[in-house]
């Protein structure tokens, strides 16, 4: 069910002025860039279409089960429907609202830094980012100050992955979790768009230590097998400078990553070897998109297990079906359409500026919602489908 409410209606918590009938309301994710809802709705006899206009406030569900609010800008109208781009209400609030001249955060973690920025706000910061960090901020509004492009902000200081959800700020390690979702890849189907890239797998490390210029520790044997190095047709070797982990002691005032003998310096690098094998470095990259709607009509639907429970930034298992090695990939974007209540598009790996397949060019001035100095650009957020 879509709501909507008045801009000087706020009360969230209880039915909209209005049950809006459109036929479609999307919206659009991708990773720590685009949250925004697009609307097409009809011009009906009953005038539910006269309520989208500026400054209200759309109510729709969500993938997690829970509601989400967006605030309407700039709606479009055209012959036969009214259009319009919203964003999450968090985004539009607090690039209205500015922080104090040159506030200073010193020796804070995660949420620590949070609560400062997010202080006499309505809104409520989250971050399981325990890094201490200090970022002194100059004449910023809060958006710029959390997830604006210049250096010092908080995604650009503590890291982390940014997710706005009503009145609640979520910018933690990592989004998401593993709740079992998996993939076969392998299957020939034409609305399933995944790339499997083995470029960079390395199978075989050499690994070593600068210790001058040119001087180096290396490993007795040399070389460090991953566990997988027979699924592969050949064996893909690599030099990893392990220098910025470990280096052989040179006094006693050198405590930091530093091995008193050269036996356990060759341990070290045999164990962060294996340590960079259980992290992926043996196993290919997937990318792409699965169109929901598609694999639904297939017979190798059962080979997506779990695939429509997935949130951003859940991880996906794939099984590579004929090398017979499982990879993970996180969700880094979707397309969720609030009218039916489920998936369009699921984007799955490492998301670049075109990955998306974008059908139209409203869509594509999501992109564009966020000025460079952080705060919102109404322009490129005008419906432009006629």
């Amino acid at each position: 069910m879509i709501e909507i409410y008045d801009s000087f209606n706020k009360n969230y918590k209880m039915n909209g002025d209005i049950t809006l009938a459109p036929i479609s309301c999307d919206y659009h994710v991708e990773m720590n860039n685009i949250y925004a809802v697009e609307i097409i709705h009809p011009y009906d006899k009953l005038g539910r279409w006269k309520y989208i206009k500026d400054g209200a406030v759309l109510k729709g569900p969500l993938p997690n089960g829970k509601y989400g609010l967006f605030k309407i800008l700039k709606p479009n109208k055209g012959i036969e429907y009214i259009t319009a781009n919203c964003v999450p209400i968090a985004i539009w609030d607090l690039s209205k609202k500015v922080l104090l001249d040159n506030l200073k955060i010193v020796d804070k973690n995660g949420q620590e830094a949070l609560n400062i920025i997010l202080n006499k706000t309505e809104y409520t910061g989250h971050s399981d980012i325990v890094s201490i960090k200090n970022c002194t901020f100059f004449k910023n509004n809060i958006l710029q100050a959390l997830n604006g492009e210049q250096d010092n902000t908080f995604i650009k200081r503590w890291g982390g992955e940014f997710l706005p959800l009503n009145k609640d700020i979520y910018i933690n390690y990592k989004l998401g979790g593993d709740y079992g979702a998996k993939i076969s890849y392998g299957f020939n189907l034409k609305d399933i768009n995944l790339e499997r890239d083995i470029s960079n797998v390395v199978t075989r490390i050499y690994p070593y230590v600068i210790v001058e210029t040119t001087d180096t520790i290396e490993l007795p044997e040399k070389f460090v097998d991953s566990p997988l190095i027979n699924k592969y047709p050949d064996i893909y070797e690599q030099y990893i400078d392990f220098s910025e982990y470990m280096h052989l002691k040179d006094s006693e005032d050198d405590i930091d990553n530093s091995y008193e003998t050269k036996e356990q310096l060759y341990d070290a690098m045999r164990n962060k070897c294996i340590e960079l094998f259980k992290n992926g470095l043996d196993k290919p990259k997937t990318t792409g998109k699965v169109e929901k709607e598609a694999l639904e009509n297939t017979i190798e639907y059962s080979n997506f297990k779990n695939i429509t429970k997935v949130d951003l930034g859940d991880v996906i298992h794939i099984e590579h079906t004929d090398i017979e090695i499982e990879s993970c990939e996180r969700v880094v974007g979707f397309i969720w359409d609030m009218l039916n209540e489920k998936y369009k598009e699921i984007y799955i790996g490492e998301l670049e500026r075109n990955t998306f397949d974008i059908q139209s060019d409203t869509v594509n001035n999501l992109d564009n919602i966020l000025n460079k100095n952080g705060t919102i650009n109404p322009s490129m957020l005008e419906g432009v489908m006629n």
